[in-house]
């Protein structure tokens, strides 16, 4: 009687740890959300939560899977984001998954700057279709799906890469700081690594600190030197980092 008590306790523990372990705040959060909006809201034009998550999510190597299961798990907002999501990442799909909500009379809470109120799915569709929602800090956006880490010229040509241009658009802002720890969120390791120069450059005692979770991160960074790729494990660009290896080609205006 003793021995099965004690296994099923064993057994209750390993459950709550699974529960724990593949919890999604950011995506049970965006599955609830309240309004469907893209770009500034109310009068201080600030960004919604839900776009946020929208982004944080957009950012994943499982993106297109995590929007897929939104669209099935989720209420008429973040449906909508799904949608947004999965024509960002495979038209063709949206095409196929969206044929169903075309027919729907659902009805969509949204916001538009100062204004809210309930649109039908149908015309948020065709508007996402239409290619009318886009993350309203482009420049942070690109930056969460960075394919590469690189600074200087790339290429035959004497430009520079479109990671640093946004980089250095974001190390220009009064919020920078801010914006680079917010990057520091997402799960792309190139991001992270912008991310870490940023603080690194704004805040030495602030980098040290956050650097420190990544000091044994063997995850693979693609790194360009001119025309030659190649790649290095995150814990050696940290080194590089901290060591000032990395400094912009083009210095950003305060």
């Amino acid at each position: 009687m003793k021995v099965g008590i004690l296994i099923l306790g064993l057994l209750f523990q390993s459950a709550c740890l699974f529960a724990a372990e593949s919890s999604d705040p950011v995506f049970e959060q965006l599955a609830k959300t309240k309004r469907f909006a893209f770009g500034g809201t109310g009068y201080g034009g600030t960004i919604s939560q839900g776009e946020k998550d929208y982004c944080e999510i957009l950012a994943r190597r499982s993106a297109l899977s995590d929007f897929e299961r939104l669209l099935t798990s989720g209420n008429p907002q973040a449906q909508c984001y799904a949608l947004v999501g999965i024509q960002a990442l495979d038209p063709a799909k949206f095409e196929k998954l969206s044929a169903a909500y075309f027919k729907k009379r659902t009805e969509v809470s949204t916001i538009h700057g100062c204004m809210s109120g309930k649109e039908p799915m149908s015309r948020i569709l065709k508007e996402i279709k239409a290619g009318e929602y886009k993350p309203s800090d482009p420049a942070f956006a690109r930056l969460t799906q960075a394919k590469q880490f690189v600074f200087g010229e790339r290429g035959e040509a004497p430009d520079i890469s479109q990671e640093q241009k946004d980089y250095n658009e974001i190390l220009a802002r009064p919020t920078a700081l801010k914006d680079f720890q917010r990057l520091l969120l997402f799960e792309n390791p190139h991001a992270q690594c912008y991310a870490l120069q940023g603080i690194q450059v704004l805040d030495p005692g602030k980098f040290e600190k956050l650097s420190l979770r990544y000091a044994k991160d063997e995850r693979l960074v693609t790194i360009r030197s001119g025309c030659e790729l190649d790649k290095e494990p995150m814990t050696r660009i940290i080194k590089e980092i901290k060591a000032g290896k990395y400094k912009p080609k083009e210095k950003a205006k305060p």
